[in-house]
């Protein structure tokens, strides 16, 4: 059996390499802030589902050498293994965004969700609004969140309060507002990737039963936030709830 060298994987192998090197590229222009949110993030999630791609078309590069009795080629082996790990990031990305509903805004109270006081004042013009959804938004989200839902604790005021900050305190969010005297406490959350920054209001109250703690939790960028926020209020609501 006869070994040929074919142009096509050294081409592939050669293309999936400067797609992955754009990736980072792509990721430090958004944070130096040469690129905007959608730039930056669309660019290099289409960098990952490119090269991914090119992964795809080396099978078939791969089949067809096989086919013709040589051996597979090894640059495009590389291209198929270097597939791999792009191909799980590209699920992420296309599943996450298509099995959650298109909202960014996620509240345990969607009647009378939390309101933000501090963080109207670090967020920028054209990022997205603090105006709650109202009832179409609390549709959505009981929908595919229905397990969010307010912590209802036995706890005096005050150590309710204190518990919840504690919480916010060990996920290592950032505290900008924390007013005891009301139970009030806003922080916020940078992705480690991109920076995206997502803001969380917490409100602990005198209920009908007893002291109750509500969480919001709201993206700054985009339609979507993929899950991430109901993702965030579970941790807090796990932490908050331990012993």
């Amino acid at each position: 059996m006869n070994t040929v060298k074919t142009p096509w994987s050294m081409w592939l192998l050669r293309m999936q390499i400067i797609l992955v090197a754009l990736i980072p590229l792509f990721i430090i222009g958004y944070r130096a802030g040469w690129l905007g949110v959608k730039s930056g993030f669309l660019s290099a999630s289409f960098s990952i589902l490119a090269a991914a791609a090119f992964g795809l078309v080396g099978v078939f590069v791969m089949l067809w050498a096989l086919g013709r009795g040589n051996r597979a080629p090894g640059a495009g082996w590389t291209v198929v293994l270097g597939a791999l790990p792009l191909l799980a990031m590209g699920n992420l990305i296309l599943s996450g965004g298509l099995s959650v509903p298109p909202i960014h805004d996620i509240s345990t109270d969607v009647i009378d969700p939390p309101a933000f006081k501090k963080v109207l004042e670090l967020r920028k013009k054209g990022e997205n609004s603090l105006v709650y959804g109202g009832p179409k938004l609390a549709v959505q989200q009981q929908q595919a969140y229905a397990d969010v839902q307010t912590i209802e604790t036995g706890l005096a005021l005050p150590a309710a309060h204190a518990k919840a900050l504690a919480a916010v305190q060990e996920l290592g969010w950032q505290v900008v507002a924390d007013n005891k005297e009301v139970g009030h406490i806003e922080a916020v959350i940078s992705s480690a990737v991109f920076g995206f920054k997502d803001d969380v209001v917490i409100r602990s109250r005198v209920g009908e039963q007893g002291v109750v703690v509500d969480l919001r939790s709201a993206s700054r960028l985009g339609l979507s936030d993929l899950g991430a926020n109901a993702k965030r209020i579970r941790a807090f609501i796990a932490v908050f709830n331990q012993p």
